[in-house]
């Protein structure tokens, strides 16, 4: 029994006041944690794509794209889990040094003037979603899935003249892995190895053609991150 008077009071207050600040002092650092954790990432790329040749039976052509082309990459990502985020991603190639064939179909028109190939160029744009694994600072693992949408604009001839489609979109997802490093909790560095796929549209192309082609990538990524997530 505790007594007014003596050791034993002034003795448990203290022992009582250590085992309530002790569970206070392990909450604080974590709550700060927390803050600390941005909820919103964005990201800026740069990186060489190699893109294969494409067959189009409706224009009766071959698209063959020009090795390491370069193109950029935004991305605006939300943070659902610690080093794990989901977003969209917006990738675009300028003016993609392109050689255009016919594929001399028998049942397509003739593309006129290109029968050993023009010189040509063509936009790529990609719109996407995107799933990346990886974070922390210093050295970390980084894993990047992406699936959606990459369409070829303003195919054009070498002097300017423009060729069919003036647009055309495509299926395309991805793989990529790489290493980054954290300078912080909210900015780091990435190097991502891309590879991915890309599924064309089959009209008039012959069973023995491949529809699906592949597509290559070495990114530098710079992300940022802001707010906090709870």
């Amino acid at each position: 029994m505790l007594r007014a008077s003596g050791r034993s009071l002034p003795t448990f207050l203290v022992l009582a006041s250590l085992a309530l600040a002790a569970p206070a002092a392990h909450a604080q650092p974590r709550s700060r944690g927390l803050r600390s954790e941005p909820s919103v990432w964005v990201s800026a790329t740069a990186g060489l794509l190699q893109a294969e040749t494409i067959l189009d039976g409706r224009t009766n052509a071959s698209w063959d794209f020009a090795d390491n082309t370069l193109q950029y990459r935004a991305t605006l990502e939300t943070a659902f889990a610690p080093g794990m985020t989901f977003g969209a991603q917006v990738s675009w190639a300028p003016s993609v040094a392109t050689a255009v064939r016919s594929l001399g179909l028998a049942d397509r028109p003739v593309l006129v003037g290109c029968e050993n190939g023009c010189a040509a160029s063509a936009d790529l744009l990609g719109v996407e979603a995107i799933g990346r694994l990886g974070g922390g600072q210093g050295l970390h693992q980084v894993i990047e899935l992406t699936a959606g949408v990459q369409q070829l604009r303003n195919l054009r001839l070498e002097g300017g003249a423009p060729l069919a489609p003036e647009r055309d979109s495509d299926l395309h997802a991805s793989l990529g892995y790489g290493i980054g490093f954290g300078f912080s909790s909210r900015a780091s560095v990435a190097i991502v190895q891309e590879f991915g796929i890309v599924s064309h549209q089959r009209d008039f192309i012959p069973r023995d053609r491949n529809g699906i082609t592949q597509q290559r990538a070495t990114r530098l990524t710079v992300r940022f991150g802001s707010g906090a997530r709870r």
